[in-house]
């Protein structure tokens, strides 16, 4: 009989200090913590842990564990033996969960066999290895998947299989494959319905601009009750993409808010920023500007709460919208603003290693050739030029190709115009040895891509094979089942 026993949660650092919400997702830490039996001890294993950011973990041998998380998440343990207990994370305290009335006769009810528990707890440290692994290395990360779904067996529980399917998922949308992504959650759905699955199918969807799908993937969850408030909030804001990518900007905005007002509810103050920057964005892609403009000035001062890189992101957003709006001078300064900022970081990087800066999609030099752009559609060819010379310098010494071809043609042109035919000559040679060089790097870029395909195309062969075993050898076992009940009726 499965009994329910009440949870005591004990925090090993005592009193703690609330840090301000603002830190929250910026700077992850290893929790570390226990599950155990409160009268005697007993350490119990097997127990789910998990963050709602996504991140998860099972209890070992001797009931600990170790998972990432920040300040802000909330911390989540499961399992058959007690009801589910939630904690939201201050600081980096250890967290131990003590069960009342969990006895040595309790410990046995967790698994079916020794054998059993043994294969369930290699099953975990497979995919333990795979998420350790996704980030850095999608080859070793689908190769520890594979062995997770061989160590089910031919008639491995289906829960276990829906874990490895939906971890395989999450290897594949972190690495953009997004059509593979979906064939993952769709197969793990089939063995096990769960809310995080369809979950991050409706989010794979709307990052693959199948909206229709996204939004009759996503809604049903929102009549889901106990959904973690950071989970809550994603669901509104992929439900806000999805009806912003099909053209329903008041849906879009009206997703938003909800997702919005339990941001703000729950202090989750990254999404704040995030939501109302995507408010803006929704009203600035219906030429409402002066709703765009509201929004985005509060998302220009949450930004700057939090860390340096998300300030820099949205003030080269904004910038974007005044570009949109040809105030170019606001485009201007705003846009010198954030390369201030961002010589700033990077010099700091430079002198503390420990603290360097996450590479990002917004570059130095990108931010120069953008200043240019603006200097040229007011007709300031003189302004332009240090910039577009600047960017070309930056662009060559981080071998960024496609900056140095764009900022090095548009130089050519602005020679043109001020009648420098010399110089514009001399920059458009540079420009096509630049376009050949980059034409030979594609070339490579494509065909490590094939081959890349084609070794992900054998890893994904692999695990279908291995799930079709398993599904005949279930078909066989329940028709051998089905002509034993017949012959006992006969």
């Amino acid at each position: 009989m499965n009994r329910i026993y009440h949870i005591c949660i004990v925090f090993l650092l005592g009193a703690f200090t609330c840090f301000p919400q603002v830190s929250a997702r910026n700077t992850e830490m290893q929790i570390k913590g226990s599950v155990k039996g409160q009268q005697n001890n007993i350490p119990i294993s097997g127990v789910e842990v998990s963050t709602s950011a996504g991140e998860y973990t099972l209890t070992d041998g001797l009931g600990e564990f170790k998972i990432s998380a920040a300040i802000g998440d909330e911390l989540i343990f499961e399992s058959p033996q007690f009801k589910t207990v939630r904690y939201r994370i201050r600081s980096d305290e250890d967290v131990d969960v003590l069960v009342q009335g969990f006895t040595e006769t309790d410990k046995g009810s967790f698994g079916r066999g020794k054998s059993i528990d043994s294969g369930s707890a290699l099953h975990r440290a497979y995919l333990d290895s795979a998420s350790f692994y996704k980030k850095t290395d999608i080859k070793k990360s689908i190769d520890f998947i594979t062995k997770s779904v061989a160590e089910l067996g031919k008639r491995g529980n289906k829960r276990a299989l829906s874990q490895s399917l939906t971890a395989l998922g999450e290897v594949y949308h972190y690495h953009k494959q997004y059509d593979l992504a979906i064939a993952s959650f769709l197969d793990a759905l089939e063995s096990q319905n769960t809310t995080k699955t369809s979950f991050l199918l409706g989010k794979a969807y709307t990052f693959n601009m199948d909206f229709e799908n996204a939004k009759s993937t996503l809604e049903p969850l929102i009549k889901v009750k106990n959904m973690v408030p950071f989970q809550s909030v994603e669901l509104y804001e992929y439900l806000g993409d999805a009806y912003l990518g099909s053209g329903n900007i008041e849906k879009a905005v009206a997703f938003y808010g909800e997702g919005l007002k339990i941001a703000e509810k729950n202090q989750v103050s990254p999404k704040v920023t995030d939501l109302n920057s995507k408010i803006a964005d929704a009203y600035a892609a219906d030429n409402r500007s002066v709703e765009a403009e509201g929004y985005y000035t509060n998302s220009l001062k949450l930004a700057k709460r939090q860390a340096p890189q998300r300030s820099i992101q949205e003030k080269e957003k904004v910038a974007d919208f005044y570009n949109k709006k040809n105030r170019f001078d606001e485009e201007i300064k705003m846009r010198k603003e954030s390369l201030n900022e961002l010589e700033g970081l990077l010099a700091e990087s430079k002198s503390d290693k420990s603290n360097a800066v996450s590479p990002d999609t917004i570059t130095s030099q990108q931010i120069n050739y953008k200043i240019a752009n603006a200097y040229i559609a007011q007709d300031n060819y003189e302004e332009a030029i240090p910039y577009l010379q600047k960017s070309i310098v930056e662009a060559d010494s981080d071998d960024d190709l496609i900056i140095q071809k764009d900022a090095t043609r548009k130089l050519s042109e602005v020679y043109e115009y001020k009648g420098e035919f010399n110089k514009a000559l001399e920059t458009y040679q540079a420009y096509v040895a630049v376009v050949d060089t980059l034409y030979l790097r594609k070339e490579q870029e494509i065909a490590q891509a094939a081959r890349f395909n084609r070794e992900i195309a054998a890893k994904q062969s692999r695990i279908s094979g291995l799930e079709q075993e398993r599904q005949l050898s279930q078909s066989k076992y329940d028709l051998a089942i089905t002509g034993q009940q017949l012959e006992q009726e006969s």
